[in-house]
């Protein structure tokens, strides 16, 4: 983040005085992108940890995270903000993929998703090998009958 200033603030040394300087404000930086207000809950949660973490008032859906002045350092203070809020572990590499808000609430979903569907797979895969520990157990049992 940027502050205009007119002059620097000077030690009596000619240095400059660090203390002096002002406090950025925790606006959103203009954006070529107009701020689009979250939607949804995941939207507004992820928004509310990029303010935290990017000190910011707001973010808007479609802001870049390092457009806003985030770096791999805050990305990984975010990740481990939606970790501890979603309950989910996610890679770094996830926010470097998914730069938005937007973006990054669609892969939380895709992965929820991803999810499901896998356990789907194993008790799908779970029911066949129980299916077939029977049919084994009903060919011994019918070799033993006969």
């Amino acid at each position: 983040i940027y502050v205009l200033l007119k002059t620097l603030p000077l030690t009596p040394n000619g240095k400059l005085d660090r203390k002096a300087l002002p406090e950025p404000d925790q606006v959103r930086p203009e954006m070529a992108q107009a701020y689009i207000a979250p939607s949804n809950d995941v939207e507004r949660k992820l928004s509310g940890i990029w303010c935290d973490v990017l000190c910011l008032n707001r973010v808007g859906i479609h802001d870049n995270f390092f457009d806003l002045g985030g770096n791999s350092l805050l990305a990984i203070q975010v990740i481990e903000r939606v970790r501890q809020v979603f309950g989910d572990d996610i890679p770094v590499i996830k926010l470097f993929q998914y730069p938005t808000v937007s973006s990054f609430a669609g892969s939380l979903k895709d992965r929820a998703g991803d999810q499901v569907r896998l356990y789907r797979v194993e008790n799908r895969a779970k029911a066949r090998r129980e299916a077939i520990i029977r049919r084994k157990e009903q060919k011994k049992e019918n070799k033993i009958i006969v």
